[in-house]
C-alpha cells in the first residue's frame, strides 16, 4: 500500500463518518422533535372547521376582512411588525373590521386550505374572514 493509497483510505473514512454523524443527527432530531422536546413540534393540532350554517363564538377580539387575502395581508403584518400600526392601517383600508370576543355569528362559507371561516356579522352586507384558532363552535 503506498503513501497516496494510505492517504485515500483516511479520507475516505473520515467522510463515511461525516455522513453517519449527519444521518444520526437528523434521526436524533427527528425523534426528539416527536417527543415534543422541540418548541415546534409541541403545538397543538389545528382546530376544527364549522360547518356552514354553524354558529360560532370568538374566542378573542379579532380582525375579520370580507377578501380572504387581505386576512391574509393583515396577519402577515402583525407577525412581521412589532408595531400593529401597519396592520391596522391596511385593515381599515381593507374594509376589515374587529369581531368581538364572547360575540356569536353564523358560518356563510369556509376554506379548508387557508384554515379561515367567513362569518355573517349581522348589519353587514358580506361576511367577514376570520382564522378558525379565534372561535369556538357552538354546540361541539
Amino acid at each position: 500500500m503506498s503513501f497516496g493509497q494510505l492517504i485515500l483510505a483516511c479520507v475516505r473514512v473520515i467522510v463515511l463518518f461525516a455522513i453517519s454523524g449527519g444521518i444520526g443527527y437528523v434521526i436524533y432530531d427527528n425523534v426528539r422533535a416527536n417527543k415534543g422536546g422541540d418548541a415546534k413540534s409541541a403545538t397543538p393540532p389545528p382546530p376544527s372547521l364549522p360547518n356552514i350554517g354553524d354558529t360560532v363564538t370568538m374566542n378573542s377580539n379579532v380582525v375579520g376582512c370580507p377578501i380572504p387575502d387581505d386576512l391574509a395581508k393583515v396577519r402577515e403584518l402583525l407577525r412581521s411588525n412589532s408595531d400593529r400600526q401597519p396592520a391596522a392601517s391596511y385593515a381599515v383600508e381593507h374594509r376589515c373590521m374587529v369581531l368581538a370576543k364572547s360575540k356569536s355569528f353564523k358560518v356563510e362559507a369556509q376554506s379548508p386550505q387557508r384554515r379561515t371561516a367567513c362569518l355573517r356579522v349581522p348589519g353587514q352586507s358580506q361576511c367577514f374572514w376570520t382564522p378558525a384558532e379565534a372561535f369556538d363552535v357552538s354546540g361541539r
